[in-house]
C-alpha cells in the first residue's frame, strides 16, 4: 500500500497518516467517519448516517450535529495532503477516497480475487490471497466503537468467517503445512478441522499452544520477555519454535489473527494470567511491526484487568511494555510514568533482572531527552547486573548507551572504550 493516509476498521478503529495516529475530536466524529468509510465513494443519506450513529432514536438536532461533525472531519483530515474528499451532496454525504487507503476495501478486493482464482481451479493461489486478506484483521470489526454502526456491517464478519473456512479447505486439500487461518469464535473448530485433515489430533487447549509458541518466537526479537515465567505446557501441547529472527517474524505475520482469537478465548475462560502473557508477546510483534497504537490498546485493556484483580506481576510487564510503546511516540511523560510503575513493581517482586531492563530503557529515554548524565547513571546500574549474571546481549545495549553518553559528555576516549567492550560482548553469529 502506498504511503499516506490509512483508514483501518478491521479491528480497533484507527486513522493513520504514515505511522502517526490522526486524532479525531470525539466519539461522534469517529462514528460518522466509520459509517462513511463503510460506504466509501457512495452517497450516504443523512437519515442513514444518523441511524448509524444514534440508531432508531436520533435527537432532534441530529442534522445539525452531523453537519458539525462533517465540518470537523474535513478540517482534521485536510491536514494530510491528498487524503481524499468529503463532499456534501443532495440529501447526504460522500467520502471520496482511494480503495487502497481503506483496509475494508483491500479485504474485499482480496476476497474477490481469491474467489475468481478458485473459480478457475487455482485453489492454492486463492488460499494465499485469502490469507493475505485475512491478515488485515487486527480483531473484531470496529472493536473499540459502540453504536449501531457496527450492526450495519455484520456482513463483513460473515465474509471473514466464510473466507477463513474456504482458505482452510483449500490449504488442507493442497496438503499445505501452513497454520490454521483464523476467526475468533470458531478457532477451536478450525483447529480441529485442520488437524483431522492432516491426520493429527487437535490440541486440547489451542490457547496453550499459542501462548507457548508466541513466547518461543517473541523472545527471539524481544529478549526482555525471557523474564516472563510461563507455566509448563499442558500435556499434548505442540510448541512452534523459530530458527531465527526472520522465521519468528513471519510466524507472527501468519498467525496474528489466530493470536487475537486465542486472546479472546483466554479472556473468556482459563487463568487470567494468560491474558496479559499473550498480550505482552503479541505486543512485542506489534512493536516491531509499527502497530504501536494497536499494542497500546491491548496493553491498556489488560492493565485495567490486572489492576482490578491485583495481579502485580502482570502489571509489571504491562507497564514496561506501555513505557516502550509511548517512547516510540515520543510521549516521554507517559513513557516515564509507566517505566517508574514497572520499576516499583520489579522492586516489590525483588526482580533484579526486570529492574535492570527497565533501567536500560529509562536510560535510552534519557538519551532521547538529551539528558546524557542521567542516562549514564541508569545504564551503569543495569550494566552491573548484566555483567554479574552473564547476559551479553543486554550488556551490548547498556554499553552502547554508555558509549554514546560518555562521548556526548566530552570523554571520547572513554566512549570508544565502551564501544570496544560492546563489540567484544556481541554473541558469536551462528555457523
Amino acid at each position: 500500500m502506498p504511503t499516506g493516509i490509512d483508514f483501518r476498521l478491521l479491528g480497533p478503529f484507527e486513522v493513520l497518516a504514515g505511522r502517526e495516529i490522526v486524532r479525531l475530536a470525539g466519539k461522534r466524529q469517529r462514528l460518522v467517519l466509520a459509517a462513511l468509510l463503510l460506504r466509501s465513494n457512495h452517497t450516504v443519506a443523512a437519515h442513514a448516517l444518523a441511524a448509524a450513529v444514534w440508531g432508531d432514536s436520533p435527537p432532534a438536532t441530529a442534522q445539525r450535529q452531523l453537519h458539525m461533525a462533517v465540518s470537523v472531519l474535513r478540517r482534521t483530515l485536510g491536514r494530510t495532503p491528498s487524503w481524499g474528499e468529503l463532499r456534501t451532496e443532495h440529501g447526504g454525504y460522500r467520502l471520496c477516497v482511494a480503495d487502497e487507503r481503506i483496509d475494508v476495501a483491500r479485504f474485499r478486493a482480496a476476497v474477490d480475487t481469491g474467489r475468481q482464482l478458485a473459480a478457475e481451479g487455482r485453489t492454492a493461489e486463492a488460499a494465499r490471497v485469502f490469507r493475505d486478506g485475512l491478515a488485515l484483521w487486527r480483531g473484531p470489526l470496529l472493536s473499540d466503537l459502540d453504536g449501531p454502526v457496527r450492526d450495519h456491517a455484520d456482513w463483513l464478519e460473515e465474509m471473514r468467517l466464510t473466507t477463513a473456512q474456504d482458505c482452510l479447505e483449500y490449504e488442507v486439500a493442497a496438503g499445505a503445512p501452513a497454520a490454521v487461518v483464523e476467526a475468533p469464535a470458531p478457532l477451536h473448530d478450525l483447529l480441529r478441522t485442520y488437524s483431522v485433515g492432516r491426520g493429527r489430533a487437535a490440541p486440547a487447549d489451542p490457547v496453550d499452544h499459542y501462548l507457548h509458541s508466541a513466547y518461543a518466537m517473541a523472545r527471539i526479537f524481544t529478549p526482555r520477555l525471557a523474564r516472563v515465567v510461563l507455566p509448563e505446557p499442558l500435556p499434548g501441547t505442540i510448541v512452534s519454535r523459530g530458527s531465527g529472527y526472520s522465521a519468528a517474524y513471519r510466524w507472527f505475520e501468519v498467525e496474528y489473527p489466530n493470536l487475537i482469537a486465542a486472546l479472546d478465548a483466554a479472556r473468556a475462560a482459563g487463568p487470567a494470567s494468560r491474558r496479559w502473557q499473550l498480550t505482552c508477546a503479541i505486543g512485542g510483534f506489534l512493536d516491531r511491526h509499527g502497530q504501536w497504537a494497536d499494542a497500546i490498546c491491548l496493553h491498556q485493556s489488560e492493565l485495567a484487568v490486572a489492576e482490578a484483580s491485583g495481579d502485580t506481576r502482570g502489571r509489571q510487564h504491562l507497564h514496561h511494555g506501555l513505557g516502550l510503546l509511548h517512547k516510540r511516540y515520543q510521549d516521554y511523560p507517559d513513557a516515564e510514568r509507566h517505566f517508574d510503575a514497572a520499576l516499583d513493581l520489579c522492586r516489590l517482586h525483588e526482580d533484579e533482572g526486570g529492574a535492570a531492563d527497565v533501567l536500560t530503557d529509562l536510560a535510552i529515554l534519557r538519551v532521547n531527552q538529551g539528558r546524557d548524565r542521567a542516562a549514564t547513571e541508569l545504564a551503569e546500574a543495569s550494566l552491573a547486573y548484566y555483567r554479574e549474571h552473564g547476559e551479553p546481549g543486554n550488556q551490548v545495549i547498556a554499553l552502547n548507551v554508555l558509549a554514546w553518553c560518555t562521548a556526548q559528555l566530552g570523554d571520547h576516549i572513554g566512549g570508544m572504550t565502551y564501544w570496544q567492550e560492546a563489540l567484544r560482548a556481541l554473541p558469536a553469529p551462528p555457523h
